[in-house]
Parts: structure tokens; sequence; C-alpha cells
């Protein structure tokens, strides 16, 4: 296989990729692969191969959970024996063992799910880059299909490839009633010695005890303005996924990206980063809320869609007068046909006011936001003597004056 091209190969051409040819069922399936593409490494099938499973987790990890241990410990047992791992990518249960396997001197196949083979290369590239992939050492294999496929058929055939590659297979973390333990219910292999419990979702501090909420009503923030952040379950922005891996092994326990890591990590780099995702025409804004904080932190709650809280306990307090000196300004409530009235300089400062529905009663009303908005970038270091930050607990703040210095304001304090 040369370097840089994609090899495809018959099915009939493709025995010495199974380890188990007599128990090989994907031409039984439905919608059967053709073949198979690889590209990257050149193969080494004589090589034996081993797979460590784990069915798919919740997205709030504890660095402390004991599936994280059990994969470090498989892959140490795997690399010990001189075999090669067999792998995939697309949540963080495949991307850990990946990013793990990827640590140690030993061959890595990364299987895909069905993809078009002009996307498969840039897939590969980007796998490589954010996982920190030797590509010397790294094959990655995808079925050929020639039906579009429903996405759990897509990932339900990676997952029968990655099994049906490996001649040693080991559970991790199995789902009960999930795809992995009816699938692996009678097979042969299986080796079970590093298995470990479904982890729960993480719960953040500050939702675990809300004590901090009780005074919370009673400081004056008229005259400023407050930019909330919150905690990821991901890498930060700029961050590769291997970065927020490195951290995840390093922390002993809860989320080393969380609200207060958050915090401290933007406040150090002094810099707010604008962000246009949900800005109309993709200008990149800061936001802040001039709400007072009790209107903003009694609405919090968790957004199953997104994956995440609403509005968490951590922000960025700015008087108004100086961003306004720097070009703040309140958005602009309106219908939709209102934006393209306005001119060029205030379109980033437009946000649809919300729908109506029977009665006019506001299914969305964006309004009691109150949100101003600065264009581009905020320099906190220019302005780090008017900056203050917020975190719930004094013990969080006493943490945060150590991580990063600056002046922090713990709401648990209020009324005090």
């Amino acid at each position: 296989m040369a370097s840089g091209e994609i090899a495809v190969r018959r099915w009939e051409d493709c025995g010495d990729l199974w380890a188990r040819t007599d128990e090989n069922n994907l031409l039984d399936l439905e919608h059967p692969p053709a073949g198979f593409a690889l590209y990257g490494a050149e193969p080494e099938p004589a090589t034996r191969r081993a797979a460590l499973i784990v069915s798919q987790l919740p997205r709030h990890i504890d660095a402390g959970s004991r599936w994280l241990g059990a994969v470090r410990s498989g892959v140490k047992h795997i690399v010990d024996h001189r075999w090669s791992i067999v792998s995939s990518y697309g949540g963080t249960n495949w991307d850990y063992i990946t990013w793990c396997a990827a640590r140690f001197d030993i061959r890595l196949w990364v299987v895909s799910p069905p993809v078009r083979l002009e996307r498969f290369r840039s897939v590969a590239s980007d796998l490589t880059g954010q996982l920190q992939l030797d590509p010397a050492r790294t094959t990655f294999v995808v079925p050929v299909t020639g039906d579009s496929l429903p996405k759990a058929e897509r990932l339900h055939l990676r997952d029968r490839v990655l099994f049906h590659m490996a001649h040693h297979r080991f559970p991790i973390v199995i789902r009960k009633g999930g795809f992995w333990e009816k699938f692996i219910e009678n097979a042969p292999g299986l080796d079970a010695r590093f298995q470990a419990p479904r982890p729960e979702p993480l719960q953040p501090a500050w939702n675990r005890d809300r004590s901090w909420m009780i005074h919370l009503e009673d400081r004056d923030w008229n005259g400023t303005l407050i930019h909330w952040t919150r905690g990821t379950y991901g890498p930060w922005s700029g961050e590769t996924t291997a970065d927020y891996f490195e951290a995840l092994t390093d922390t002993a326990s809860g989320n080393p990206r969380d609200g207060l890591a958050t915090l401290a990590h933007i406040f150090s780099s002094g810099v707010l980063r604008g962000e246009g995702r949900m800005i109309r025409r993709r200008v990149p804004v800061v936001s802040f809320s001039e709400n007072h904080p009790w209107e903003v932190l009694k609405s919090i709650r968790y957004r199953p869609a997104l994956g995440r809280w609403n509005f968490e306990p951590y922000g960025i307090v700015v008087p108004k007068s100086k961003l306004v000196e720097l070009g703040a300004r309140p958005v602009i409530y309106g219908a939709d046909d209102e934006f393209n009235l306005l001119p060029t300089e205030l379109k980033p400062f437009f946000q649809f006011k919300g729908r109506y529905t029977r009665g006019n009663a506001a299914s969305s009303d964006w309004t009691a936001e109150k949100e101003w908005r600065l264009v581009g970038d905020l320099d906190l270091d220019s302005i780090s003597d008017h900056v203050s930050l917020i975190v719930p607990t004094r013990n969080e703040a006493q943490r945060l004056r150590r991580l990063c210095g600056g002046k922090v304001v713990p709401l648990e304090s209020s009324g005090r």
C-alpha cells in the first residue's frame, strides 16, 4: 500500500483481516460490506490483535472512574504481549482506548463506520492530529458498502468488524441490554479480567449542594455586566482531544475541565474569546447579561439535547461603563424581517426576540436575557483592575486565587 493512498480490497481478498473466519457473520447482514478500504501504515495481519470493548458511556466523565483505569491496564497487558490493538473513534470510550494505545510503540488498527471514500482520508488525518497517532504505526480500516445506512447500522457494522478482527477480546464496560451485551453473549475468546462497573454521570459539586444560593439576592450588582462561563467534558477551544485525555488521566477525580478550571483557564490566558456559532453571519462576539445573578441562576437547568447546563455559577464581571468604552452595546431584539433593515455595523447585535404561539404566549422569550455584546475578543489583561470573577463557594474562591490570582467573588458569602 503506497504512502498516502487508499487501498480497496474486495471481500474475497480480506481473509487475513479476520481472527476467526469460522464465526464471521458480516455477510449475513441485511447490508453486508462489499470489501474494505485501508489507509495509513502498511498492515501487518500476521500480528495477533486484541480489542478492548466499551459500551457507550455517559458524556459526563469522572476522572476517577474505574473504567479509565481498566482501559489503561488492558492496554498495558496488550503491550506486554506485543499484540496490536484494534480500536475505533467517535465517542469518549473508543477515542480514549485509541489514544491510550497510541502512547505505546505498538501497531494500531482504527476501524471506521462506513464513510464515503473521499472523506476517509480526511477523517484519518483529523484523528491523527486530535489523538496524536503515529502515522507509521496506524492503519485505518473502513467497510465499503453500496448502501447509505442509518447511523445505528453504521455503528453496529463498525463494532462487528472490530470484534471479528481481534484474536483477544477484553470487555471493559458492557451496558445492560445494549448492543454489546447481546452481541458477545455466546462469543468465544472473551477475557473479563479488566471488566469495570458502568459509571454514573458525574454531577458538578455546585449542583450537589446549592446552599450557596441562599443569600444570592442580597448583593447589589447594579452597573455591572456578567459573562457566564461553564465547564466542558472535552477539550477547551484550541486544545486537541489528546490534551483533554492527558488531563483526564493525570487528574485523580472529578472533571479537569469543570467550571472552575475553565474560568481559571480563561483568566490566565488574558483573553475572553468571541464566539460566532450562534450569531447571524457568524460574527464573533462576547456576550454579557445585565440580569442580576439571582435572575440567571435560579433558572439553572440541565439541557439533555445539548448535553450541558444552560448556566453554571461561574462568571466574569466587568463594569458596564468600561465595556461601553470598548464598544459593547445592548442586543437589539426584533422579528426576523428586522435584521435586514439594520446597518452592517449593528447586525452583530441583533437577536430574534422569540416565537409566539396561541394566545400570544411566548414559547421562547430571548428578551428576558437582557444580553449585551462586544464584537471580537475582550482583552482581559488590559482591564484586569476592573475584572472580578464569580464562583459559587468560598472554598472555590480560595482555589481560584491560588490558580490565577485576580479578584474573586464567592456567591456563598453574599449577605453574611
